[in-house]
């Protein structure tokens, strides 16, 4: 087992997701949303090999990195088994892991090198004063300009995406121009 060995798997059975998400706990929203609205990236390993998933996550696991779960997922229309998958969450997480994935991958690379861009965006976000522990959050500006880059990360993506993306918030903030909010249309 090595990088490369994984680079080639993830190419193949791997994708690199995107939770674009709304907070729904009465108005207890986290340090990192605007709006209500959070990204919550992860990296999925998808396959009917449970072995190998395993051998990837132990390896992943013992070099320091945090593999959150290897669950089955229910079995599709004319399968004869459940396929498994092994998730990865955290943007700080995610970003040490494609740092090894990124030399080895071909598929994927422009993938990877899109999300260092994000993560970037992500890691220069401004320090909220108002929150408790001043920690970085997201302003409508910062959040759109992400969404730009996931939008580019999903139409490297050979299916269908969601409705939310970066013209779906442009669209929801277009009247807050009052709120030091820049993109108008």
């Amino acid at each position: 087992m090595n990088w490369s060995y994984i680079a080639g798997y993830f190419d193949g059975e791997g994708s690199l997701l995107f939770n674009i998400g709304k907070e729904r706990r009465g108005g207890k929203v986290g340090d990192s949303y605007v709006g209500g609205w959070n990204i919550a990236p992860s990296l999925s390993l998808t396959s009917f090999d449970y072995e190998a998933l395993k051998d990837i996550g132990d390896y992943i696991g013992e070099r320091g990195f945090r593999v959150y779960s290897l669950e089955t997922k229910k079995k599709r229309e004319g399968q004869t088994k459940g396929a498994y998958r092994l998730s990865i969450f955290g943007w700080d997480n995610i970003n040490k892991v494609l740092r090894y994935l990124k030399p080895h991958s071909i598929v994927k690379r422009e993938q990877f090198e899109k999300f260092k861009e994000l993560y970037t965006k992500w890691k220069s976000r401004p320090f909220n004063p108002h929150n408790y522990y001043h920690k970085r959050t997201w302003t409508k500006d910062t959040f759109i300009e992400a969404m730009g880059i996931v939008d580019t990360i999903n139409s490297l993506k050979s299916r269908k995406r969601g409705k939310m993306n970066q013209q779906f918030f442009i669209n929801l903030w277009r009247n807050n121009a009052n709120e030091g909010y820049r993109y108008t249309l």
